[in-house]
């Protein structure tokens, strides 16, 4: 399955253990035997410090570009299809590009490989766009594609890349369940749904 894809919106947006060893010593006939403690070579100790230290930069890094980020609570694991998650973004940087990304925390128990959302935009002029998502949960063989703790995953899906803000002010991100199943237009209640999100980050 593949991700509904819009031009509205981009039309407005220009894409452009270290243990503590202990000396021991034991004296049998007249012969003093020394346990000595191991030592780790300097080349890997430097290795894991460099890696270590790799790896807090690439963290420190990704939230420096985060612009903003935040997570709604679904009520009982049970998201309405008239229950709507809302963002509001201040945005004043009209000159870097952005990457827009939906975040869904889910249980193990979600019956779904995906979610439909609607996803409504309100620039600070008051102009509106509704573009349909299809988020990818799982692969085709039912296995959970976000990273999972405990019985919940969490999914980070991208929504929309490289995209410079048209206009200085207040932007709302609106988010609606929009899920099917067969013949039906819309699920009513989407169950196991713990929390949905938006993050945006800027390039």
């Amino acid at each position: 399955m593949s991700r509904d894809k819009s031009t509205n919106f981009y039309s407005l947006f220009k894409l452009v253990p270290q243990r503590a060893l202990n000396f021991c010593q034991l004296l049998t006939a007249n012969r003093q035997l020394k346990f000595n403690p191991i030592r780790v070579p300097h080349k890997i100790s430097k290795l894991y410090f460099f890696s270590g230290l790799i790896t807090i930069m690439a963290f420190a890094s990704c939230d420096r570009n985060r612009v903003y980020e935040k997570y709604i609570k679904i009520p009982n694991y049970a998201w309405h299809k008239d229950s709507v998650a809302f963002f509001a973004v201040d945005i004043q940087d009209t000159i870097s590009l952005h990457n827009f990304y939906i975040d869904i925390r889910h249980t193990g128990a979600y019956k779904w490989s995906n979610i439909y959302m609607f996803i409504d935009t309100q620039f600070p002029s008051g102009k509106r766009f509704r573009d349909t998502v299809n988020c990818i949960l799982a692969n085709n063989k039912g296995r959970w594609l976000g990273d999972g703790v405990g019985d919940l995953w969490d999914m980070q899906v991208l929504f929309k890349k490289n995209v410079r803000f048209p206009e200085k002010g207040k932007y709302i991100f609106q988010f609606e369940q929009a899920q099917r199943a067969g013949k039906d237009p819309y699920i009513k209640v989407l169950h196991d749904i713990s929390d949905v999100g938006l993050r945006i980050e800027r390039q």
